[in-house]
């Protein structure tokens, strides 16, 4: 019997092709088109479901592209801490773990990444702590952090040059070089956009990693000054509550849910550590 291909590989394969982003009645158009096959709104939207498909992005109201060509030429602002530099470590937290490692390959998935066309560093993402509560960073850094002078709460800008091929450019940028109104601007957009994300949620909550892909969607990356880490930014607004999960004796969180702060109370289990703007 011939293997049947997925929906959504169809329609992955149809937006290659196209080589843009396409409504859901394009798509309904086009399927019918190649297979004389024809699928209702529904079994699309189903197909696209944000949760099962981590390939395609719903860029707007019923309109779908490739996750690739949203997040190709992005930007992605981070901070560095006295530790990872002394360490010569990358952070890897939940939203960065999404711009590094989408399709969550792990450490199949090799990373490349570049400064002023030269390549620096090429690593796996390295797993350590609790199975359960896992922790991620990105080592090697160390000969690179020194001759960048780096220090304590400096920013690294990554440029994600190709998401298919794990290739990053990185920029460093020093503290006291921040436009801070441009950025603040920008943050502010930001939390708009996930404020609207948020509501049309039926839970009113969303892990880091789902956030940041429907956000990337919404908003353009594109510009060299992108706004801050996202979760510090929703931290700083009364909006929203971040729930940080942690574990005995650990200063580092481990799972993070955002919430729209008017459908939730602060939980009461001492597992929990509660910060809210």
């Amino acid at each position: 019997m011939k293997r049947v291909t997925p929906l959504k590989r169809h329609i992955y394969e149809l937006l290659e092709v196209s080589g843009k982003a396409l409504s859901v009645e394009e798509i309904i158009l086009e399927l019918e088109r190649a297979s004389s096959v024809k699928k209702t709104k529904q079994q699309i939207r189903s197909a696209l479901n944000p949760y099962d498909c981590r390939e395609i992005l719903r860029v707007g109201k019923g309109t779908y592209d490739l996750l690739s060509r949203v997040v190709n030429g992005a930007y992605y602002r981070c901070s560095l801490t006295e530790q990872e530099i002394e360490n010569g470590i990358f952070p890897c937290d939940n939203e960065l773990y999404f711009i590094f490692d989408p399709y969550r390959q792990e450490d199949k998935r090799q990373l490349k990444f570049f400064h002023l066309g030269k390549l620096i560093n090429e690593s796996s993402i390295r797993f350590c702590g609790p199975i359960v509560l896992p922790r991620r960073q990105i080592a090697g850094f160390g000969e690179w952090f020194g001759k960048e002078k780096s220090a304590s709460d400096d920013e690294l800008i990554i440029r994600i040059t190709d998401l298919d091929d794990a290739l990053y450019e990185l920029i460093p940028q020093k503290r006291v070089s921040r436009d801070e109104v441009l950025i603040q601007r920008k943050n502010k957009e930001v939390a708009d956009c996930v404020e609207n994300i948020l509501d049309r949620i039926d839970m009113k909550c969303c892990w880091p990693s789902q956030l940041i892909r429907r956000v990337l969607a919404l908003y353009s990356y594109k510009d060299s000054c992108p706004p801050d880490h996202l979760t510090s930014i929703l931290e700083r607004d009364k909006r929203f509550i971040v729930y940080k999960e942690g574990m005995p004796h650990r200063k580092e969180p481990g799972m993070i849910e955002i919430c729209l702060a008017e459908f939730r109370t602060p939980k009461k289990s001492e597992d929990w550590n509660l910060t809210e703007a």
